[in-house]
């Protein structure tokens, strides 16, 4: 059996099947790339603002705060944040337990330190929390788009669902 398979990779009908499969695959990852280009796990905004320049006013505005840490009610966003800021803000989760442990440890000793942390989401639609009396004063909207409550209480991120290790 693996001699015919041999000769069978060994003819030139294989390589020419070959050749126009990898053609067609060609083809097909292109028009997989054309159709995610502007694929995005965030709701959309009326302005016409690319992700980038979204987060990067979210990062400067973090930073000029001195926020290092922050909390996430999105999940995906967690990660989304610590990317587009190279790690230069850590974010988590609700739970105090993650796939990088370590993240949610360092959020949770800034947070215990009273270092500069921020509550952050982004589908006000959902979460409705840009109205809550307990943080209505303090909400700022950037890029059309995140809403950041700058140092929240313990109490008031507990009655959001987050868990603490202590």
């Amino acid at each position: 059996l693996g001699v015919e398979i041999l000769d069978f990779i060994k003819e030139k009908r294989f390589r020419i099947m070959i050749y126009y499969f990898s053609i067609a695959l060609y083809i097909f990852c292109c028009g997989a790339l054309i159709e995610f280009k502007d694929f995005n796990f965030m709701p959309t905004v009326k302005e016409n603002i690319s992700e980038q320049k979204s987060m990067d006013a979210l990062v400067s505005y973090l930073k000029e705060n001195g926020v290092n840490n922050a909390f996430a009610i999105d999940g995906m966003f967690q990660w989304m944040l610590t990317f587009y800021s190279n790690e230069g803000i850590i974010c988590r989760w609700k739970s105090d337990k993650d796939r990088y442990p370590i993240y949610p440890e360092m959020v949770d000793k800034a947070f215990k330190e009273n270092k500069p942390v921020a509550l952050i989401w982004s589908n006000e639609e959902f979460y409705k929390l840009a109205h809550n009396p307990a943080i209505a004063n303090k909400v700022v909207v950037i890029g059309h788009r995140y809403y950041v409550d700058l140092n929240p209480t313990k109490d008031f991120l507990k009655s959001l669902g987050f868990q603490f290790s202590d």
